[in-house]
Parts: structure tokens; C-alpha cells; sequence
């Protein structure tokens, strides 16, 4: 029996080098899904799995035509398309975010409202608990995302703090004199996922870019949507 993990590393290599990688979206797309529940069974290897595979699919989505991204409406319209299979069930980018990876959020909700109906198979893929270092893994294409990484289920929470803190020192630039806090608008997209305000302080804390119960006045970068450089030609 394949290795579903070990699919979803491969397919991602495939498609950062422009190989071949039809064979495993296949391979996916008829995973047998009791095998699949079997294997993904703890909160490490579901992150783990689909992390990959949504840079993956995001990248094989959007490799002839990454303008999308530019346009707002376009731009929705990828992330909600369902066309990507695994085991069987017909996904989109959005359900593989925010169903399998922030545990049901509802997308526009800042992270403070959970889906009310869920199917039992987002029910038995999704992650248990919320890690807020998955916003610094997810690469969504743009300029202004984090950068491409593959993940594994035994490294992955040294590999989640790395790709964070990496994130931060560009994403994230503090004054201590002015105390003024420039930040990546991910924070306000999802600060619910950080646990809000005080939350996200303290999770900046925690990576040394403020000090401890500061309160700096928070002000939002430009997000650029424009396509990531090197990851499409």
C-alpha cells in the first residue's frame, strides 16, 4: 500500500521542478479513503499531508494563468474551484485551508466561527487543534506569501517555528521607540486563529519581534497579490 504522505512530498517536488507529476495526482485522486483515515491519524501527518498538497495544487491551478490572482473576483473564484481529488472527494483550495487545516473555520470569519455542517470526511481529515504557524506553510502564490517548503510529520514542529520565524523577519518590523508594529495582513485576516488581539501579541512575544506584554499600535502591510517570482515560469 502507497504511502499517502509520501505522495503528497513527491507530487510537490514534482511540481517545483517541472517534472512529470500527473501519475500522482492519480495516485490521489483514487487513494482508497478508509487507508487514508487509517494513515492520517494524528494532528502532525494531516498538516503534514495537506500543507503539501495544497502548495501543490495551488501551483498546478494556477501555472497557466497566475494573473488570477490579481483580480478579486478571479481570484475567489480559484481558491473556491473544486478541482482537486483525493480519495475519491472533490476539493477545493479553500476547503483544504480552512476545512482540513484550521479544523472547519468559516473563511471570512477571522477564525472565530466554525462551519455548521461538516461531512465525515472533513470530519475524520481535519486537524484537532488549530496551529496558527500553518499561515507561515500555506503559499498561496503571491509575492506576499510565505515561501514553498515540504513538510514531514517528525519535523514538523521545528520545520512550522522555522518557516514562521523566517516569515517574521521580513513580515514583520517593530519600532521600540515609536512602538509602532508593521505587520503582515495575514494577523488581520486570522487574528482569531492567533486568539485575537492580545493573542497575536503574544505570539510575536514568543518569536522576540516585541517585547512581552507590550502593546504597539499595529499597522497592516500591502498584501501583493502579485505572482510569486520564479514559481510559475
Amino acid at each position: 500500500m502507497q504511502v499517502a504522505l509520501e505522495i503528497s512530498q513527491q507530487l510537490l517536488k514534482a511540481v517545483k521542478s517541472k517534472q512529470d507529476y500527473s501519475s500522482l495526482v492519480e495516485s490521489l485522486s483514487v487513494f482508497p479513503q478508509q487507508e487514508l483515515f487509517a494513515q492520517l491519524n494524528d494532528d502532525n501527518s494531516k498538516k503534514a499531508f495537506w500543507l503539501n498538497s495544497y502548495n501543490a495544487f495551488n501551483i498546478i491551478l494556477l501555472k497557466d494563468n497566475p494573473s488570477v490572482l490579481l483580480n478579486r473576483i478571479s481570484r475567489k473564484k480559484h481558491f473556491t474551484k473544486k478541482a482537486i481529488t483525493i480519495a475519491g472527494n472533490v476539493l477545493s483550495l479553500d476547503d483544504i485551508e480552512h476545512g482540513m487545516i484550521r479544523n472547519s473555520k468559516i473563511w471570512w470569519s477571522k477564525g472565530y466561527l466554525n462551519k455548521p455542517f461538516v461531512s465525515n470526511f472533513e470530519k475524520q481529515l481535519r486537524v484537532d487543534e488549530l496551529d496558527p504557524r500553518i499561515h507561515f506553510a500555506l503559499n498561496c502564490g503571491a509575492e506576499s506569501c510565505p515561501a514553498v517548503r515540504f513538510y514531514y510529520p517528525q519535523q514538523l514542529d521545528q520545520q512550522l517555528n522555522v518557516a514562521t520565524a523566517s516569515f517574521l523577519e521580513t513580515e514583520a518590523q517593530y519600532c521600540s521607540k515609536s512602538q509602532i508594529l508593521n505587520l503582515s495582513k495575514l494577523f488581520n485576516w486570522y487574528s482569531g486563529d492567533f486568539g485575537g488581539g492580545r493573542g497575536v501579541l503574544n505570539f510575536l512575544a514568543d518569536y522576540g519581534i516585541i517585547e512581552k506584554d507590550s502593546a504597539p499600535q499595529i499597522k497592516y502591510r500591502d498584501y501583493s497579490w502579485q505572482p510569486m517570482v520564479g514559481t510559475f515560469e
